[in-house]
């Protein structure tokens, strides 16, 4: 089994070590800091032992890139340029409250793009449900008569492809002068393997044709 380079006497360590004993003893898997009854300490890089698995990880690990797109019911154009801004970082809080990382936002008159890491805990649906809820009640505090498109598209972001679906969400209005929504949305759709025919393929953000 290979092994890291030793960790010495008196060092702490957060994970599972190998002891040597400085007589030739017999060695043995312990957890925590090393007592000068051993001279060195080498870290195995293969764990063959359930319970040292279970002890180095006793908490779930999840990163989750979800690109997120909605629309305003019945793409009506009610996002206008001067109210987006304090809208974006309103619906950022909102996904903080939530434990939702926010890594771009962006989007258009009638629709938002979103990049988010979701939290192992909840559920893509109910963080949604979330957003849509408390950012339409805020428009309407604000004096707009708003609601969101009860759909929703979503679609798994890898980490290498993230930083240029993060440019892509933060130019949107500079996109959307060459392409609509509903070609931007059919594209995606494609992409990720969604696959509508040409009278239907709007009905996920429950669009009319």
């Amino acid at each position: 089994m290979p092994l890291a380079p030793p960790v010495r006497v008196g060092e702490t360590a957060t994970y599972p070590f190998h002891v040597l004993s400085p007589k030739g003893g017999t060695s043995t898997f312990i957890l925590g800091k090393i007592t000068p009854a051993a001279t060195t300490v080498r870290v195995p890089r293969c764990r063959s032992s359930r319970t040292l698995l279970a002890d180095a990880m006793p908490h779930a690990h999840v990163r989750n890139y979800i690109h997120v797109v909605f629309s305003t019911e019945q793409r009506r154009r009610k996002l206008l340029a001067p109210i987006r801004p304090d809208l974006f970082s309103y619906i950022t809080g909102i996904a903080r409250n939530y434990g939702i990382i926010t890594l771009a936002i962006g989007g258009t008159e009638d629709h938002v793009h979103m990049v988010i890491a979701l939290p192992a805990k909840l559920s893509l649906s109910h963080a949604i449900s979330a957003i849509e809820a408390n950012s339409s009640k805020w428009m309407n505090e604000n004096g707009h008569m708003f609601s969101w498109q009860q759909g929703y598209g979503a679609f798994s972001v890898s980490a290498s492809n993230l930083r240029t679906v993060e440019e892509y969400i933060t130019n949107q209005a500079k996109h959307h002068t060459k392409l609509g929504f509903d070609d931007e949305f059919h594209a995606l759709l494609m992409k990720h393997g969604i696959e509508v025919d040409s009278a239907a393929w709007c009905r996920p953000l429950g669009l009319k044709t």
